[in-house]
């Protein structure tokens, strides 16, 4: 991040801060939890829906590449799409890999 990029962070935030601060100032710390928690589940929500909307352009029997952790490439076909990954029989190990789709391009 260069210099200008990280100003703009510094003032995006106290905008933020400066909405935010009036709601949040009065409220306890039980009142802070509890919407600490409806964030964090807000927020696994909207990851969920992400992760569906990627799975959604691929189906089962699509064959696919990918970057391993080892920063190999391997390619596969899809045997079965799960709610946040996509279990995948490499073609040349016969390894099953589950991945997020994510990293999957269709080849």
């Amino acid at each position: 991040m260069n210099i200008d990029e990280r100003r703009a962070q510094i003032f995006q935030e106290r905008e933020l801060e400066k909405k935010w601060s009036p709601l949040l100032n009065p409220m306890t710390y039980d009142e802070l939890e509890f919407l600490n928690r409806m964030v964090v589940h807000r927020l696994k929500i909207m990851d969920r829906l992400t992760a569906l909307g990627s799975l959604n352009r691929l189906k089962v029997g699509d064959n696919v590449k990918w970057s391993g952790s080892d920063g190999r490439s391997y390619t596969g076909k899809i045997i079965r799409l799960n709610i946040k990954t996509a279990s995948i029989i490499a073609d040349n190990t016969s390894a099953q890999w589950r991945v997020a789709p994510d990293f999957l391009e269709k080849i």
